[in-house]
């Protein structure tokens, strides 16, 4: 049933596969590579949606109480009406973060497995057009004049995930430079 996330006795049901588990989300990864906001929106559950055990659920945000006591920065910023950083300074902290060697090295390694699920997943979407692969029908619809925001409408994906997809394919030699 779409919309809804079965649970029973503790656990949740995959409605990927059917499977019951505690922590949905390394469960996707893992055997469907999916992230959860994809398993969402393909089961149309709502995104704020957890996918997690209720007494997960209970304890994390019991960690969360604890952590709140414990510290009478945040308490006070929080009983002053205002958040404890700006919205700039997480921004910043973020883009930092993005820029630390290991967090470069791990994102460039990607693995195997991922870029194969998401070549899968876009290949899917171009059968479903009616083409044998996504370089067939980024082929035909360059060789028409068809600007990527209208092809990523055809495939139903996002056009950052169309072009990115062009722009690989055209790369690697898979693909005629196209306009």
């Amino acid at each position: 049933m779409s919309g809804v996330q079965p649970q029973e006795d503790g656990r949740l049901e995959c409605l990927e596969c059917g499977g019951w588990f505690r922590l949905l989300p390394p469960h996707l990864g893992a055997a469907h590579q999916i992230s959860a906001a994809e398993y969402r929106e393909a089961h149309q559950l709502p995104r704020t949606l957890g996918l997690r055990a209720q007494d997960l659920a209970e304890h994390a945000r019991e960690q969360g109480r604890t952590r709140y006591a414990a510290r009478a920065d945040i308490r006070e910023a929080m009983e002053r009406g205002r958040t404890v950083a700006p919205a700039t300074s997480a921004v910043r902290s973020s883009q930092e973060t993005a820029q630390r060697p290991g967090v470069v090295a791990a994102r460039r390694r990607g693995g195997a497995g991922k870029a194969a699920a998401a070549r899968a997943r876009v290949d899917q979407a171009a059968q479903a057009a009616g083409f044998a692969d996504l370089a067939e029908f980024l082929a035909v619809r360059c060789a028409s004049g068809r600007q990527v925001t209208e092809m990523a409408k055809e495939l139903g994906l996002p056009r950052g995930t169309v072009s990115g997809w062009l722009h690989r394919l055209q790369a690697d030699g898979s693909l005629d430079q196209a306009d």
